[in-house]
């Protein structure tokens, strides 16, 4: 059966280039060189459409019936794309591919928003009645489409609002853990600290021995080996709060 209303979509993908060798380098790219919408705020990556409608009417008819209307809609997504991604390493490089696949989806929702209302578009016009004009009919045609515009708007506003929930809801696990191993941290190195007074105020105790005391022989072993186990936990505490916190910065 003909159908006189036909939806035509032209989607494209454009890339930008980012740099950097681990996570924070490329954060810190993305944050200085990515693009800005029309608020000026940085965007990872971007959705744009527009569309425009084709009509013709049936001629020697003393009303205006559609012949045939085509919704003629492009897309253009912009995306990320790592300038030598495949020179990062294996952290570095899972960290990317995640935040790429991110935005990918996000953007992806903002597609499918855009197909969701073109198609509904596309229903109403072919529920649209007969105009006694072709001007009556082409103010039809600009109030429905003005009014699925601003219907598109309101899903594309609602769907930041739940996409900002969602990522706030991943990041919080991840600030948790942060946290806690900040928390643990600050009490070893506040402990190394302790210890290196103790380490310091034994050799100034020796100096003024004329032969070895066991006792602060012991003493000094004991704080030493106490201090090399804290630098060593102080050290993983250090390693897992960096990874943490770039994976934090890269949750999208």
């Amino acid at each position: 059966m003909f159908d006189p209303v036909v939806l035509k979509v032209e989607r494209s993908t454009k890339y930008y280039d980012v740099r950097g060798a681990n996570s924070s380098e490329i954060f810190d790219y993305l944050a200085a060189h990515n693009e800005t919408d029309a608020r000026g705020r940085r965007m990872a990556g971007s959705t744009a459409s527009s569309a425009r409608l084709e009509w013709s009417a049936l001629p020697g008819t003393a009303s205006c019936y559609l012949q045939r209307l085509t919704i003629l809609l492009n897309l253009v997504v912009t995306l990320p794309r790592h300038e030598y991604a495949d020179g990062l390493q294996d952290e570095a490089r899972a960290n990317w591919d995640r935040l790429v696949k991110r935005i990918a989806e996000h953007e992806q929702r903002h597609v499918d928003i855009e197909l969701e209302f073109a198609r509904k578009l596309q229903t109403q016009i072919r529920a649209l009645p007969t105009a006694a004009s072709c001007s009556e009919l082409r103010m039809a045609l600009d109030a429905a489409s003005t009014t699925i515009r601003a219907e598109a708007g309101r899903a594309h506003r609602q769907f930041h609002i739940e996409d900002v929930a969602r990522r706030e809801a991943e990041r919080r696990p991840i600030r948790a853990l942060i946290e806690a191993d900040g928390a643990k941290l600050a009490i070893v190195d506040s402990e190394i600290w302790g210890l290196e007074r103790i380490l310091a105020d034994i050799a100034r105790r020796r100096a003024g021995l004329v032969t070895a005391d066991e006792a602060l022989n012991r003493e000094e072993s004991d704080a030493a080996a106490r201090k090399v186990k804290l630098q060593e936990e102080s050290k993983e505490l250090r390693g897992r709060m960096d990874s943490n916190i770039e994976k934090y910065k890269l949750t999208w």
